[in-house]
């Protein structure tokens, strides 16, 4: 492991001018969510962590590179900043490309190690986006071959799941996707655009290649007739009487896709969108549960329970809306984002954790003045919020129970199905009570 050692200005406490100070530090996580990879005969719970062979350089000698990247001129991100500084340069990426590329791609596809080596087709879109942003044409035709080879029903759109994956000499565990024939519509829009972006960025001239991508999404996974929302995929229904994924909603996207498909109201699906991420479902944080029903007002369930909490799908809300305000200035955009940067930004432990519960009216951490009983929250699962830095405003008024303890607990949970506060049962239905 060589790892460029960066170097930044600060005063000195003693001269008041400014010394030259190096610095590193390591961040490590350790996750024992479910279709994480566990090896026979390790026990949950437990781990060891080993960093060894560690060489500190200066320089860029011995740095892997890749031909043609990073880009000459890559362009602005217009309404926000790059990351600056001497270790976001993006010639440190490769490395990092080159280990996701080595473990993750194989035979023209993107693999699932932890579900039987099985491919998704949102793993293909975010491959082909990925090998647009590093110029690398090879990985993105080959990708893109195994996405027209595998299509959902008679679209151009991919099928969500390739179960046709297995161990590789022991090393895959979990289960595999399971194939429902349907598309994912989170990743039709990323591949569409992905070709766009090829297109107009690096000049690939795909276009001849290009099926009427665009069109098939438009068809199958927007809801044109009813509510102009994006739909789950290809299979499902209306998202006002069944349910969607926030996580899908990209007006950046529609408004690419709109400069080469004018004769779709992307406008429409736009307003919709926005309608849905300034509405009461976002709260006073931003935090829009994994799935939604109702025209995507209420949390609901497409099959598992954390679905209805802000979970792992929930996380690229915020990129998706993000980028609408990147790349075109939207106001909209820029308010729901200001939400959930506030909110991660000072929740007490300034962490992303995989998933917050019950956010809809409590905003997940805070127990605000105003809400209306205290969530409580079963000990052995939930990690207590420590006493000395819990606001005030954290103080319930009254016990919840005689059988759960009288105060709030950090709202944070691993994947795993873990029951909610007593009136926020994990149930069958749909949709999540209308108390939390």
């Amino acid at each position: 492991m060589r790892l460029p050692v960066p170097q930044v200005e600060r005063p000195s406490a003693r001269h008041q001018r400014s010394t030259r100070v190096t610095f590193l530090a390591f961040q490590v996580s350790i996750y024992q969510d479910e279709g994480f990879p566990r090896p026979a005969g390790s026990i949950p719970g437990t781990y060891d962590l080993w960093i060894d062979d560690i060489e500190f350089i200066k320089d860029d000698s011995g740095l892997e590179t890749r031909p043609g990247f990073p880009l000459a001129n890559s362009g602005s991100m217009l309404s926000c900043i790059k990351p600056r500084g001497p270790s976001a340069d993006a010639k440190f990426l490769v490395s990092a490309y080159n280990q996701w590329k080595s473990t993750f791609v194989s035979g023209n596809k993107v693999i699932r190690p932890d579900h039987q080596n099985d491919t998704i087709s949102e793993g293909i879109a975010y491959g082909m986006l990925i090998a647009v942003n590093m110029n690398d044409q090879d990985l993105f035709d080959g990708l893109y071959g195994f996405w027209k080879n595998h299509p959902a029903s008679t679209t151009s759109l991919m099928t969500s799941c390739v179960p046709g994956g297995s161990p590789d000499g022991g090393a895959a565990t979990g289960a595999p996707c399971a194939a429902s024939g349907g598309s994912a519509t989170g990743a039709d829009e990323d591949a569409a655009y992905a070709l766009l972006m090829a297109d107009k960025a690096l000049g690939w001239n795909l276009q001849s290649r290009r099926p009427d991508d665009d069109h098939d999404i438009w068809a199958n996974d927007i809801d044109s007739a009813g509510t102009k929302l994006p739909k789950g995929g290809s299979g499902y229904g209306s998202p006002a009487s069944g349910v969607t994924s926030a996580s899908y909603f990209a007006p950046a996207f529609y408004r690419a896709f709109a400069a080469v498909d004018g004769a779709h109201d992307w406008a429409g699906v736009i307003a919709a969108v926005y309608d849905v991420i300034g509405g009461a479902i976002a709260g006073s944080n931003g935090l829009i549960p994994g799935w939604c029903g109702s025209s995507c007002t209420v949390a609901a369930s497409n099959g598992l329970a954390t679905d209805v909490d802000y979970q792992y799908d929930s996380h690229r809300i915020p990129m998706r809306i993000g980028l609408d305000y990147c790349f075109n200035s939207t106001d909209e955009a820029k308010a729901y984002a200001t939400k959930t940067t506030a909110f991660f930004a000072t929740s007490p432990r300034r962490e992303l954790a995989s998933s917050w519960t019950c956010t809809r009216q409590v905003e997940a951490l805070r127990m605000a003045a105003a809400a209306t009983r205290p969530r409580c929250l079963a000990r052995p699962q939930w990690a207590r919020w420590p006493v000395a830095t819990r606001p005030s405003s954290m103080t319930p008024t009254k016990p919840c129970s005689t059988s759960s303890p009288a105060e709030p607990w950090l709202l944070r949970s691993t994947r795993a199905s873990i029951p909610g506060p007593p009136h926020c049962p994990r149930t069958s239905t749909t949709t999540q009570p209308s108390a939390c």
